[in-house]
């Protein structure tokens, strides 16, 4: 069976996907395959430097110490006792019922100019930039490696500034650095360097932009409900707060249309907020109850330490929200449904209302959009993609390109126990145990 798309991400008429730690790009004017990466890096060696490292360091100490105690005359006996720093490392294995350790792909993002290609991945917490060298489709792969940068702590989320000249990076630990894109030397961050910004909460999305006086500007969102705004890249100046949630915040949107002053936010609150973000004003609510309860299955029930006493207590959350700038809309994908909401931004931009409910035959896992489709990724391994018109809002019952895509599309597993996490986004929930 062929594992679901873990990423999709479409603009003009290329379409990107990751699967585990596999990267492809489909033509969406033939359906072939036109680029194609597969992360290969050993993270095993890197633990094996950390723990040399570390020995290394170990045996400065012992001999340090040593030196001030021992006598000039050392016996003979106590020589052949040292043990050499030459061997191999040990590599650290996890205990029983450790978490499953998995090296994938976890973000696909575009340059503004879309020349470049931007991915995180998990094995060594690096960014890696990619060309997009179309002149190269005829031989089978666009994608021209330029850069893989390792951070010193995992990467969430990656983005680039207006210019495109640098890479914009949110770590789990909530700090934001910055490198230059198109520099080949690596820069050397470690734990000591300086971050651009910080949270003092797990950053979960981020945006660089800027008003029509080219300030520019950097909103950062974390597990903590708060959307921030700084100046960039003088991020220690923070502009405004954007206060209205009440749980995480997943994901943050700004259209281009209107002038780029819209915001739409959504993560585990039963609501997406529309926000003028330049004016620091909350414009609309859209509440998301009664449309998704009667959708909800056994994969939203709460664990089972915080459920009620019928055990029939269910959680949601919005994993996606997309732009949909042909339509002055927004595509609203909440975790674990066969649901997409496409809402509309109305009322001379100033209110969210429903436009349409689309019903899928399987779980989706992932949307994105170009100018004239929403492209969809399902949990299905016989109907693994499809897509929607935009214009008429309507899933497109047959399209050779999709089907093409699929047939050349390779990454098998013998069952769904193989699975990498494709349901992710609900563990930002915070809880309390009393």
């Amino acid at each position: 069976m062929k594992h679901p798309f873990q990423l999709i991400l479409s603009t003009g008429n290329l379409l990107f996907t990751a699967t585990k730690n596999e990267l492809y790009v489909f033509d969406l004017k033939s359906g072939n395959k036109i680029g194609e990466w597969i992360d290969t890096f050993d993270s095993t060696e890197t633990i094996k430097e950390k723990v040399k490292k570390e020995q290394e360091r170990q045996l400065k100490e012992n001999e340090s110490k040593k030196s001030k105690t021992e006598s000039l005359e050392e016996d003979e006996p106590t020589k052949k006792k040292r043990k050499s720093n030459n061997s191999e490392p040990k590599i650290p294995t996890p205990g029983e019922g450790a978490p499953t350790i998995y090296n994938y792909i976890r973000s696909l993002k575009l340059s503004n100019d879309e020349k470049s290609l931007i991915i995180i991945t998990d094995s060594d917490k690096s960014g890696i930039v990619f060309k997009l060298d179309l002149s190269n489709k005829n031989n089978g792969n666009i994608l021209k490696l330029i850069k893989r940068q390792p951070f010193p702590k995992r990467p969430n989320v990656i983005v680039t500034s207006n210019d495109d000249s640098e890479i914009v990076m949110g770590d789990k630990f909530g700090d934001v650095y910055k490198i230059q894109i198109n520099d080949p030397e690596l820069k050397k961050l470690d734990s000591e360097s300086d971050p651009l910004l910080g949270h003092v909460s797990m950053l979960t999305d981020l945006i660089v932009t800027k008003q029509d006086n080219d300030q520019e500007f950097i909103i950062t969102t974390d597990r903590d409900e708060h959307i921030r705004i700084s100046k960039f890249p003088s991020s220690f100046i923070i502009d405004k707060f954007l206060f209205g949630h009440e749980s995480f915040i997943s994901n943050i949107v700004i259209p281009k249309f209107n002038n780029n002053q819209l915001l739409i936010s959504g993560g585990g609150d039963n609501f997406i907020t529309l926000w003028n973000w330049v004016k620091g004003e909350e414009l609309d609510r859209f509440q998301l109850d009664d449309l998704i309860k009667p959708h909800l299955n056994e994969l939203h029930l709460t664990p089972s330490r915080f459920q009620n006493e019928e055990n029939n207590l269910k959680e949601y959350c919005v994993s996606k929200i997309v732009a949909l700038e042909k339509i002055n809309s927004i595509a609203v994908l909440i975790e674990s449904t066969n649901q997409l909401f496409i809402i509309k931004i109305s009322d001379n931009f100033q209110k969210l209302e429903l436009d349409k409910s689309i019903q899928f035959d399987s779980n989706i896992v992932t949307i994105t959009a170009s100018y004239e489709k929403v492209f969809v990724g399902l949990d299905n391994d016989s109907n693994l993609l499809t897509s929607i018109d935009i214009e008429t809002r309507e899933i497109d019952q047959s399209n050779d390109i999709i089907n093409k895509v699929q047939e050349n599309y390779s990454v098998e597993v013998n069952s769904r126990d193989e699975f990498y996490p494709l349901y992710t986004t609900y563990q930002l929930r915070k809880r309390s145990e009393h």
